[in-house]
């Protein structure tokens, strides 16, 4: 069986330390690369996965938000 190199987006989400709507956000605006399978989104690790960065303002702002 061929070895892909998908992962789901929780999982992007754990590894960057970000939120999982991020990595949707990253996948919509192109600056990751990814798919959806079904119901499910998964990205692609590649270059763009390895370089990327989640924005720590962004980040900051949304869990701000999630604690009122």
């Amino acid at each position: 069986m061929p070895s892909t190199n998908l992962i789901p987006v929780g999982e992007a989400a754990e590894q960057k330390g970000c939120s999982r709507n991020a990595i949707r956000d990253a996948m919509e605006r192109q600056a990751l690369d990814g798919q959806k399978l079904g119901k499910f989104f998964f990205v692609k690790v590649n270059k763009k996965f390895t370089e990327w960065q989640p924005n720590p303002v962004r980040q900051k702002i949304g869990r701000e938000s999630q604690q009122r």
